[in-house]
């Protein structure tokens, strides 16, 4: 966010609104692209997963080369958003990932708050494995966290 405004809270309500950085005018153009560069480097980073390991564990193969899903050598038919949320869960395995960052790396930070986003795309991931692997659920809820891969298959 490139602003006259200077205040405190003026820099507190554009970084919580979803700006990645606040620069006040005046500015050196220098320190602008420093900044720039800064924010593209961190894009560019969270972006760019097909460089990542293919991810194999109990039978989940996720290969992000390949953008592609298996469970028990079974392709999951994911669809491009579905395949996005769940490189999240496959990235932060085994911890929890929050809500609010999984709104934010697969929608966008104007999206932070709206879980029924989440929900939604959760339940189809879940039935989508469902029709391949009767009683796995890859997703475990974290109520009032987030949510976790799940790799616990109930026969």
């Amino acid at each position: 966010m490139l602003t006259a405004r200077d205040g405190h809270m003026d820099k507190v309500e554009g970084l919580e609104f979803g700006a990645d950085d606040y620069i006040t005018k005046p500015f050196a153009p220098m320190e602008l692209l420093a900044r720039l560069r800064a924010v593209l480097r961190r894009t560019r980073r969270d972006t760019d997963i097909s460089e990542q390991d293919a991810f194999e564990e109990e039978g989940l193969r996720f290969d992000f080369a390949a953008h592609e899903v298996t469970y028990e050598n079974e392709r999951v038919p994911l669809t491009p958003l579905e395949y996005k949320l769940l490189a999240q869960f496959v990235l932060g395995y085994p911890h929890v990932v929050p809500h609010e960052k999984l709104l934010r790396s697969v929608w966008g930070p104007t999206y932070i708050g709206e879980s029924d986003y989440l929900k939604v795309h959760v339940q189809r991931i879940r039935s989508k494995f469902g029709a391949v692997a009767s009683g796995f659920d890859p997703i475990a809820n974290e109520r009032g966290v987030g949510y976790r891969l799940n790799l616990v298959h109930e026969r």
